[in-house]
């Protein structure tokens, strides 16, 4: 869902908006509630309704469960911005010297949807960012950004185009402390050659109870409802069983991979190579030259949790489609460029980190500019 960043006072708050999550989930309490009075006597409709239910219930917890709730105070103590991290598990607060930044971008980028998008972002002195917010309108987008300027006193700057090259790579980078959790599942490794950081994107034990919870609200309105009420075949029953057992098994290996799975970005001398790793099998490996690196873009942002490392063609490619767009509005997919497209693909590594702390996320992020 699309999270929503506000100012209050002195303070900057992210977070997803849930009221229409729980608009929905109490509405599917009531068809619950409904299925359960009426069981026997408006047959099939009360099996439906107890599933459909049970599936949209299930959803919406589970969505609910991965909110997260961020609030940046500015001022508070000098010289650093102090962030508050809320989930549903836990509250996590900790500070990043302001110096550590140069500059407020806003930045006009085009999405996974390839559709233009603001994004308002903090750049640091050796090229790195972290995503702040993201506005689909300009002016919106324009009236934050001189906000966020005026509460954080950075210089504000607006690009029509991606700079093809924010790496800083004439100092060496000297990071500011950061201390991982207790119970983190980031791990580093570093020999002489290379240096790795990997981590878990782990579903907690009641996200993965909701996930089984969806997958029997769709098994109990074809096993309840729709089988015994529609004038079905044998080979009809067969198919709909055999594709809940489908269904079922990529359920299982889903959470078996977020259980057993890590993800990796490894530095070399010449290179960065990332990979996700189950039970000792590597997959979506990639790889990326060091020196062909332009950017890497950590995140705040609820609605998008990704680290993105991308190389000057990728920036390149992004540049391309957003020009485009410009001259071709509506007619944008007619216009791509299929060497764009591969360049999308290839040159611009997206590494999911969505269960993570912000502050694992932003160790990842100075573990990477470090080793550069």
């Amino acid at each position: 869902m699309k999270s929503k960043a506000v100012f209050s006072g002195n303070s900057l708050n992210i977070k997803t908006p849930i009221f229409a999550l729980l608009t929905v989930s109490l509405i599917s309490t009531g068809f619950i509630v409904a299925g359960v009075y009426f069981l026997r006597t408006i047959a099939p409709f009360d099996h439906l309704l107890i599933g459909l239910g049970i599936l949209f219930v299930s959803g919406t917890l589970f969505f609910m469960v991965n909110t997260k709730y961020y609030k940046l105070h500015f001022n508070e103590e000098p010289g650093y911005i102090s962030l508050v991290e809320s989930t549903s598990w836990e509250i996590s607060p900790f500070k990043i010297p302001l110096k550590y930044f140069t500059e407020i971008l806003m930045q006009y980028t085009i999405n996974d949807k390839k559709k233009p998008e603001y994004e308002i972002i903090l750049k640091n002195r050796f090229g790195s960012m972290l995503l702040i917010a993201k506005f689909d309108n300009e002016k919106e987008a324009k009236k934050f950004a001189e906000k966020f300027e005026s509460k954080i006193g950075l210089p504000l700057t607006c690009r029509n185009e991606i700079e093809l090259d924010s790496i800083n790579r004439k100092h060496p980078f000297n990071p500011y402390p950061l201390f991982l959790p207790d119970n983190t599942n980031v791990k580093t490794a570093e020999t002489r050659d290379t240096a790795s950081i990997s981590w878990k994107v782990k579903y907690h034990p009641f996200q993965v109870g909701f996930i089984l919870g969806i997958y029997y609200g769709f098994f109990h309105i074809l096993h309840f409802s729709v089988i015994p009420s529609g004038d079905l075949n044998a080979l009809a029953i067969i198919v709909i069983y055999t594709a809940l057992g489908i269904l079922l098994s990529l359920l299982i290996t889903v959470i078996l991979f977020s259980f057993f799975g890590r993800y990796y970005v490894v530095v070399g001398k010449g290179e960065i190579q990332i990979y996700h790793q189950v039970f000792g099998r590597k997959y979506n490996e990639q790889q990326m030259n060091k020196e062909d690196v332009a950017i890497i873009r950590s995140t705040i942002d609820p609605e998008n949790e990704t680290i993105i490392i991308a190389s000057r063609k990728g920036i390149g490619a992004l540049n391309n489609l957003l020009k485009n767009y410009v001259h071709g509005k509506k007619n944008i997919k007619k216009m791509i460029d299929i060497d764009d497209v591969i360049n999308l693909r290839d040159e611009l590594f997206r590494v999911d980190v969505s269960t993570l702390r912000l502050v694992e996320k932003l160790y990842i992020d100075q573990f990477i500019l470090k080793n550069f």
